[in-house]
């Protein structure tokens, strides 16, 4: 936790990822609100319980962190994985959630494509045969190509290669038995998405989430990846921050 006490940000990171990675964030952030850092479960310092892990039950584990500390009313900021959390938080917590940040998530990641099917595929032998270090050289080289992003993708892989390889798929797993596309219009907070147009995941899948929750905005962020508060981190925190302004707690 660092900050000023105007409003506070709860950061979620995505799979394999962990409170590490809002590096270029929190210094933003913490010029106007406290920020609330946490590792979801399997993830980072906190406990990497045998699977099956659920999406529902990382929002669990957050609402109890938050009820201890006594936190109500959060801006919940996900990115991927941890965007499924905040959206299923606001659903069973709506108390914890103020506003919700969904970064480059859809409503759903069940794998219905042939394309998708084989990402699936892919990911897990990658696991299987190679190792975290592997899976985490592979993905940084896509989510950061590049010669500016030399150092960043070295950082990237080592701190992948420090996953738990049971816990990555437990988590792995939870992503794409996630489904909250009947329930959106049950989500009233005001939600924005931020999704980047070269994003391995659809833009149409994410507009859904707009569509159907009745309080979204959709912002497309051209010519980025996956990872935009890593590879567009100014551009990030603006949007972000303007979100913030126009719904203080």
């Amino acid at each position: 936790m660092t900050g000023s006490p105007a409003s506070t940000v709860l950061l979620l990171h995505g799979l394999g990822s962990s409170t590490r990675d809002w590096s270029d964030q929190v210094p933003a952030l913490t010029l106007h609100h406290d920020v609330l850092l946490v590792d979801l479960r399997g993830h980072g310092q906190s406990d990497r319980p045998p699977g099956p892990y659920s999406i529902r039950e990382m929002a669990n584990d957050v609402a109890m962190l938050t009820e201890k500390l006594g936190f109500t009313g959060l801006h919940v900021v996900g990115l991927s994985m941890g965007a499924q959390v905040a959206l299923q938080l606001a659903l069973d917590h709506p108390a914890v959630v103020s506003t919700i940040t969904v970064v480059n998530s859809p409503a759903s990641m069940k794998p219905r494509r042939l394309r998708d099917k084989l990402t699936v595929l892919q990911r897990n032998l990658l696991v299987q045969v190679f190792g975290m270090r592997r899976v985490g050289q592979v993905i940084a080289s896509r989510l950061l190509p590049g010669d500016e992003f030399i150092e960043r993708r070295r950082i990237f892989a080592e701190r992948w290669a420090e996953n738990d390889p049971a816990a990555y798929r437990a988590s792995f797993d939870a992503i794409l038995d996630w489904d909250i596309t009947p329930f959106l219009i049950g989500i009233n907070q005001a939600i924005l998405v931020i999704a980047a147009s070269e994003d391995y995941t659809p833009l149409e899948w994410k507009k859904r989430i707009v569509e159907l929750a009745p309080n979204a905005t959709l912002m497309v962020v051209e010519g980025c990846r996956h990872a935009i508060p890593v590879e567009r981190p100014e551009a990030f925190n603006a949007i972000l921050l303007d979100f913030l302004d126009k719904h203080p707690q």
